[in-house]
């Protein structure tokens, strides 16, 4: 008899354990945590275009963006474009998404 009192104290305990567990929080409370995290702005890159060039008219220039950076550490992309040209130049850029664009100076000018 004794051994049967000691199995049936077991499952009382047990039962008592299950209902602690469940009374403390264990979900479905229905209770919402919020937390509110600050956005971190984005910090626009420095664009360096590399140092001035003079060529002579035919020569391939050869722009370098590599020595641009952006502070937050994003990749960058690139956009180059011919703002001016000379009178009657038809330059164009080899690549206007590269680091390295190249185009050919094909009238004397800036």
């Amino acid at each position: 008899m004794k051994s049967c009192f000691v199995l049936l104290a077991s499952r009382v305990i047990l039962v008592a354990a299950v209902a602690v567990s469940t009374a403390c929080g264990g979900g479905g409370g229905g209770e919402t945590t919020t937390t509110n995290i600050a956005p971190v702005a984005n910090r626009a890159p420095t664009a360096t275009a590399g140092s001035g060039q003079s060529v002579q008219v035919a020569a391939t220039v050869q722009l370098d963006g590599t020595g641009s950076t952006d502070p937050d550490g994003n990749y960058l992309t690139y956009s180059w474009t011919l703002t001016t040209k000379p009178a009657g130049s038809i330059a164009t850029l080899s690549n206007a998404t590269s680091p390295r664009p190249t185009f050919v100076a094909d009238f004397a000018g800036s």
